[in-house]
């Protein structure tokens, strides 16, 4: 195995840079977080779950036609995801990656294991996306707003850790509801750029 697939994501550069990163959708919240990135003016990546593709194209489409990088993030967030034997983890990879490009035309080329669950370095996970010629995608800052601290927290959570280069996560879909994180996201945002960072979508297709 050779780079950029033998190394999990969680900065990308050194400039003042900070990426958004979306995690669980599409969904019913999905609409309402590509409208403050909208107002905003912000490209961000969205971590898409394939069975959730197939549930909402048009989320997907609008994700994709707005500017904002795909990644796969599996067809059912199987938890723990590298428990996996490897022939479901290309099955995992491989119909998320059809349903994105059946929905967007779009080849995602990150992968996001649910729950960050990549394994060892030579492992099975990172084989596979190997195989799906996907970089994998961590972060390196957790936002917890799926832990639901209150949107203060949440904000707070991002602002005390960011560091340039940073990819942070956050949730548009998963759980009963991202109300938290919806309401979080304009200080988010709002805080970060105070702070001298642009925000952007990971390249889109990095290795050309």
């Amino acid at each position: 195995m050779s780079p950029p697939y033998a190394t999990v994501l969680g900065w990308h550069g050194e400039d003042r840079v900070a990426y958004l990163t979306f995690d669980d959708g599409p969904g019913p919240y999905t609409d309402r977080i590509l409208d403050v990135l909208a107002a905003s003016g912000v490209k961000a990546t969205f971590c898409e779950i394939g069975q959730q593709v197939t549930a909402y194209p048009s989320l997907a489409q609008r994700v994709a036609a707005q500017g904002h990088t795909l990644c796969n993030h599996s067809w059912d967030h199987h938890t723990p995801f590298d428990a996996l034997p490897p022939e479901t983890l290309d099955q995992e990879i491989g119909l998320t990656q059809n349903a994105i490009t059946s929905a967007t035309g779009i080849t995602a080329r990150y992968f996001r294991a649910p729950g960050g669950a990549f394994g060892a370095p030579d492992g099975a996970v990172l084989l596979a996306g190997q195989r799906a010629r996907t970089i994998p995608l961590g972060w390196g800052v957790d936002a917890l707003d799926w832990q639901k601290p209150g949107a203060p927290a949440v904000v707070a959570n991002v602002l005390t850790a960011v560091s340039p280069g940073a990819v942070i996560l956050l949730h548009d879909g998963g759980g009963t509801d991202r109300d938290q994180t919806l309401q979080a996201l304009p200080g988010i945002i709002s805080g970060l750029q105070s702070a001298g960072y642009t925000l952007a979508a990971l390249p889109p297709d990095p290795g050309g």
